[in-house]
């Protein structure tokens, strides 16, 4: 029963799936849509769960901070400005072609 109210609540998306890809892929979706509503539901009672036994830090997680914050490219060497592809300020209301 509430299968079947989860399909007619979402019958828009199945109608719009139906009518990108077909009836068939629209039918094979259906089971992963609603397994996509258990996980949800698992998980957000997992989530209360946790924070009604205190399992949960509220303490915020910092990254260690860089000494010397810039781009940095793969090899880890700072990254000039000028080896950008794009400019680092653009013009606005300059549109003279001189």
């Amino acid at each position: 029963m509430i299968l079947l109210a989860l399909v007619l609540l979402n019958n828009h998306f199945y109608l719009f799936l139906a009518g990108q890809r077909g009836k068939m892929f629209a039918l094979a979706a259906i089971p992963f849509h609603l397994l996509y509503f258990i996980s949800s539901g698992v998980a957000f009672a997992l989530a209360m769960v946790r924070h009604r036994l205190g399992m949960v830090n509220h303490e915020p997680q910092y990254l260690p901070r860089d000494p010397n914050p810039g781009l940095r490219s793969d090899d880890g060497l700072p990254v000039r400005h000028s080896d950008l592809p794009f400019p680092r300020r653009l013009r606005i209301g300059n549109f003279n072609s001189t």
